[in-house]
């Protein structure tokens, strides 16, 4: 449930659950509120938001570093505007959007800060659509909420292709990969082998939950 909730400092924010990571290895819901709804911000009730095992299990264990724990992962959401913050234009209550970005959370039960990377893995979201990276925009008519919240996989896929600067008409290889964004093109070149390396870090419980994760 989304509800909205006002701090001493009489901004709106929006409370309800995120998905939450602990040292110890634990998941679990917990009670959080938003950073407070700003004048180029909207208030966003979340519908799907879409997992990315490789990057989320290397923030979990450190592989990339995004912050302490606790922690929330998760940067493909789709979900619905709930408030708009004053200076807002091109979007409306009721609008359906896809974001990657969280700006803030922390629990809702002793006021603790919650690592955002990028935080989408919650049942609420405030997100500047305009802002820097993956802010936000509307989702096309007729495609579902559960495919709108993998956009950022195909997206990786085509700007393989982009740098690879293959053209129409142009000669070019192939190769793939398991996942959405494991097939390529490219131009023509000698192949070579790449051997995968997995460090360990005695402490980290996750490590223990990484077995399908791969760093080349």
């Amino acid at each position: 449930m989304v509800s909205s909730v006002s701090e001493n400092d009489g901004r709106p924010r929006l409370s309800g659950h995120a998905l939450v990571g602990r040292e110890d290895g634990r998941f679990a819901l917990e009670e959080v509120v938003t950073a407070p709804i700003g004048p180029t911000d909207v208030g966003v009730r979340t519908t799907w938001s879409g997992v990315s095992i490789g990057t989320e299990f290397a923030a979990l264990t450190g592989k990339l570093d995004y912050g302490p724990f606790p922690i929330t992962t998760g940067y493909m959401g789709v979900g619905i505007i709930e408030q708009l913050g004053a200076e807002v234009t091109g979007f409306s209550v009721g609008d359906r959007i896809y974001y990657g970005q969280n700006n803030e959370l922390r629990t809702r039960a002793g006021d603790e800060r919650i690592t955002c990377a990028s935080g989408v893995h919650a049942s609420v979201a405030v997100v500047d659509p305009l802002g820097a990276g993956m802010g936000g925009a509307i989702v096309p008519d007729g495609v579902p909420d559960d495919v709108a919240s993998m956009f950022v996989i195909p997206a990786v896929g085509l700007l393989g292709v982009d740098m690879a600067e293959v053209n129409v008409g142009a000669p070019a290889s192939s190769s793939s990969g398991p996942g959405w964004s494991g097939c390529r093109l490219s131009p023509p070149r000698p192949l070579a082998a790449r051997t995968s390396s997995r460090s360990t870090s005695a402490g980290n419980p996750w490590r223990s939950l990484d077995a399908s994760v791969r760093s080349t």
